[in-house]
């Protein structure tokens, strides 16, 4: 038995590189670096760029952070702006997975800019920059997960 052990701490020394084991990183370790990806050209002004995906997924991560998401809305007649992840969730009204631009001054700036050329009114691809806010549950005027306020910019996705 003695000599069964010996030979078999000899072959795991024999095997090892003598390197320390290194652990797995959790879910969360390793979804960190790639949670945001900033954008922009003046240092401190930086927005965090990110899927729509990513949002939904981990709304918690982004809450009063400063956002850039491409997303999917059309011009409506009032000022109210609702983003959805894809133009196939807008057409089944997916309200469960909406964000609501929330910024008086935008809301008919942004649809000005929806409705312009668009006498049909297409739904649209508009990339977004603004401070997302996490919505734990339904208000009494949104049905989503988010909203996106103090919006910075906006313009025309791909």
């Amino acid at each position: 038995m003695k000599k069964t052990t010996i030979l078999l701490l000899a072959l795991v020394a024999a095997c090892s590189d003598g390197s320390p084991v290194e652990s797995t990183p959790t879910h969360i370790e390793q979804a960190g670096p790639r949670d945001c990806t900033p954008v922009g050209n003046v240092p401190g002004r930086q927005v965090c760029a990110v899927t729509y995906v990513q949002l939904m997924v981990h709304p918690e991560r982004y809450d009063g952070r400063r956002i850039k998401v491409l997303a999917w809305t059309q011009p409506s007649e009032g000022s109210r702006v609702v983003l959805f992840p894809s133009v196939e969730s807008l057409h089944s009204a997916e309200l469960i997975a909406t964000i609501d631009i929330e910024d008086g001054q935008k809301g008919p700036d942004i649809q000005r800019f929806l409705a312009s050329g668009n006498v049909d009114r297409h739904p649209v691809p508009i990339y977004v920059s603004g401070t997302f806010r996490f919505a734990r549950e339904a208000t009494r005027h949104s049905d989503g997960f988010g909203s996106l306020t103090q919006i910075e910019d906006f313009s025309g996705g791909p």
